[in-house]
């Protein structure tokens, strides 16, 4: 897999190139709405991959700036298609 320097957009390079562990690797994606220690409603999103796994605890606009961002980007791919199960609604 080819890996570009700079996103389209100009914004920050999306791969860290001084990573070894960047490839293609087999992901899944969640989502589950959780309560904070002050019982304020967030989303935890958690993508796991083989290499490690990443949770960020957002408030509902990142969350729909996130979900906004993918969309967008998935959008502009031909022909995507996701494994059953790889999105959790």
């Amino acid at each position: 897999m080819a890996l570009p320097e700079q996103p389209v957009d100009g914004g920050p390079p999306i791969f860290d190139p001084g990573n070894p562990f960047v490839s293609r690797l087999p992901a899944a994606l969640s989502a589950e709405v959780v309560r904070d220690p002050s019982g304020k409603e967030m989303l935890a999103v958690t993508m796991r991959v083989g290499n490690g796994t990443l949770t960020a605890i957002l408030e509902k606009h990142e969350g729909q700036e996130w979900g906004g961002l993918i969309n967008g980007k998935a959008a502009q791919i031909s022909g995507l298609v996701l494994a059953p199960g790889v999105l959790r609604q």
